[in-house]
C-alpha cells in the first residue's frame, strides 16, 4: 500500500526480507571462508608442534593428507554455517531441504537437460577464458593432485564426486535456493548460482560454477527434490575425475579428445531431454513470486546487504591472491 507521501509499505517490507535473507546467506558464505582458513591454520600449528617445521612441510604437500583435509573441511563448512543461519532466520531445515524421492518419469530427462547445461557452461567458460587471455589476463586456479596411490585416488573420488556434491548441494540448493524461493524461483536459482560461482574464488571456476549452478538449481526445483541436483553434480564430477585419470594414465591430448566427445554427447542428450519434457507436457516455466517488486529491485536489495558486500570483497581478494600465487 502506498500513502500520500509516496511511501510503499509493501515494497519496504519486501526489501527488508530480501536483505535479511541475503545477510544470512552472506554470513554463511563468509563463515565458509573463515572456518576453512581457521581449520587449515589449526592443522598447520598442530602438525608443526608435534612434527617440526620440516616434517610439517612434507605432510602438507602429501596428497592423501590434503584430500582428507578437504573432505573434513567440506563437510564442516557446507553444513554448520548454513544450518546455523537457517535456524537464525527461523526456518525448519526439514522443510527447506527437500529430500523426497524424485519423480521417476521426469528425473532422467531433467538430468539430461542438466548435462546439456553443464556442457554449455564448459563452452561458455572456455570462451570467457580465451577472451581474458586475449587482453593479457591469464586466468589461474589452484591445482589439486588426483592422488598418486590407490588410496589417494579413492580419496580423490570421495572428495570430488561424493562429498562435494552432497555438501555443496545441501548448502546451495538445499538452504540458499530454498530460502530465496519465496521471492521467485528464477531469482532463487540465479542468486544461488552466483553464490556458488563466488565460492570457487578464481577466474576459471567462477563463471563455470555460475552457469552450471543455474542448471543444478533448475533440476532441483523441477525435480522437487535435492537428490536431483546431487545426482547431476555427482555425474559431472565423476566425468571430470575420469578425464583427469585418463590424462594421468595416457596424455592430456587423449583426455581432451575424450572430454570433447563427452561434451558433444551431453549437448545432444540435453536437447533430447528437453524435447521429451516438452512432449510430455511438463511445465518448464518457473514460478514467479506474488510480491509487487521487480527482479531488478530484488537483485539490488540482495547486493546491498552488508554481509554480501563483505563476501564479495573477500572473494575479490581471493581472486587476486590466486592470480598472484599461481
Amino acid at each position: 500500500m502506498q500513502n500520500f507521501f509516496g511511501f510503499d509499505r509493501e515494497k519496504y517490507v519486501i526489501k527488508k526480507e530480501v536483505i535479511k535473507a541475503a545477510n544470512g546467506i552472506g554470513a554463511a558464505y563468509s563463515s565458509v571462508l573463515a572456518i576453512s582458513f581457521f581449520l587449515q591454520l589449526v592443522v598447520i600449528l598442530i602438525t608443526a608442534l608435534f612434527s617440526g617445521f620440516l616434517n610439517m612441510m612434507v605432510i602438507a604437500e602429501d596428497s592423501v593428507f590434503s584430500l582428507v583435509m578437504q573432505i573434513v573441511t567440506s563437510i564442516i563448512v557446507f553444513t554448520v554455517p548454513y544450518i546455523v543461519v537457517a535456524k537464525i532466520l527461523k526456518y525448519n531445515i526439514s522443510n527447506l531441504v527437500e529430500l523426497r524421492k524424485p519423480k521417476k518419469e521426469t528425473l532422467l530427462p531433467l538430468l539430461c537437460v542438466g548435462l546439456g547445461v553443464w556442457a554449455l557452461s564448459e563452452i561458455f567458460t572456455n570462451i570467457f577464458a580465451s577472451t581474458l587471455s586475449s587482453v593479457g589476463i591469464n586466468p589461474e586456479m589452484p591445482h589439486m593432485e588426483s592422488g598418486g596411490s590407490a588410496a589417494g585416488k579413492i580419496l580423490y573420488f570421495l572428495a570430488i564426486a561424493v562429498v562435494a556434491p552432497l555438501a555443496e548441494e545441501f548448502a546451495l540448493r538445499g538452504i540458499v535456493l530454498s530460502v530465496l524461493k519465496k521471492f521467485g524461483e528464477g531469482f532463487a536459482i540465479i542468486m544461488s548460482a552466483l553464490i556458488f560461482g563466488f565460492m570457487h574464488g578464481n577466474l576459471i571456476q567462477m563463471p563455470f560454477a555460475f552457469a552450471a549452478g543455474i542448471g543444478l538449481g533448475f533440476v532441483a526445483v523441477k525435480c522437487g527434490s535435492l537428490w536431483g541436483s546431487v545426482l547431476l553434480h555427482f555425474i559431472v564430477n565423476t566425468v571430470s575425475i575420469l578425464t583427469q585419470f585418463i590424462s594421468d594414465a595416457f596424455s592430456m591430448e587423449i583426455a581432451n579428445v575424450a572430454y570433447s566427445v563427452y561434451l558433444i554427447v551431453a549437448l545432444i542428450v540435453g536437447v533430447f531431454g528437453l524435447l521429451f519434457l516438452i512432449r510430455k507436457g511438463e511445465t518448464l516455466t518457473l514460478k514467479k513470486s506474488e510480491i509487487n517488486v521487480t527482479t531488478g529491485e530484488k537483485v539490488k536489495y540482495f547486493f546491498s546487504a552488508p554481509f554480501i558486500i563483505i563476501s564479495l570483497i573477500v572473494t575479490a581478494i581471493e581472486i587476486i591472491a590466486v592470480q598472484v600465487i599461481y
